[in-house]
């Protein structure tokens, strides 16, 4: 790999990393942002503007982990690549899928993202109740965010083999 793509492959996969950073802070703080600006949970927490970001981030992350396989050969970051993706694309199915599949269509954002919920009992307890969707999605997130660093790492250490 010439030295200019290693600082292309380089770039992108910090931008991946990034980006899987992001999508699972926007996944914790959403609820906290949604209870003061409520008027933007109406369009950051649909669930089809999960399954948009997931169209433009996926093939960009597939890209450039290919990319970063092929120089390297490191199976086991290809194998987390893989699982990130089946996760992040099963975050953006589970909430069209079953019981929670009308409150989707609908817009409900109860069915993709973590909710702040208290207690049933009257108690007044609080607490975040996470739906699936968003717990596949976080793991995917985390999963992505390995595969990546595994990449920066790998093509880092190719780069410096072939330097020498």
């Amino acid at each position: 790999m010439s030295a200019t793509a290693d600082a292309a492959s380089t770039r992108w996969d910090r931008l991946g990393v990034f980006a899987s950073v992001a999508c699972t802070v926007h996944c914790i703080a959403g609820p906290f942002l949604f209870l003061a600006v409520p008027t933007f949970a109406e369009v950051w927490s649909h669930p089809a503007a999960h399954a948009l970001i997931a169209l433009f981030v996926l093939p960009l992350a597939a890209t450039v982990l290919l990319r970063g396989y092929r120089a390297h050969g490191r199976t086991w970051v290809a194998a987390c690549a893989w699982v990130g993706v089946a996760f992040v694309l099963s975050g953006c199915v589970l909430p069209f899928v079953g019981t929670e599949a009308a409150a989707a269509e609908s817009g409900a954002c109860a069915s993709c993202c973590p909710q702040l919920v208290t207690s049933a009992d009257g108690s007044g307890i609080a607490g975040v109740e996470w739906p699936p969707a968003s717990i596949a999605t976080v793991l995917g997130s985390v999963f992505l965010v390995a595969a990546h660093l595994g990449n920066l790492a790998y093509c880092r250490c190719c780069a410096a083999a072939s330097a020498a």
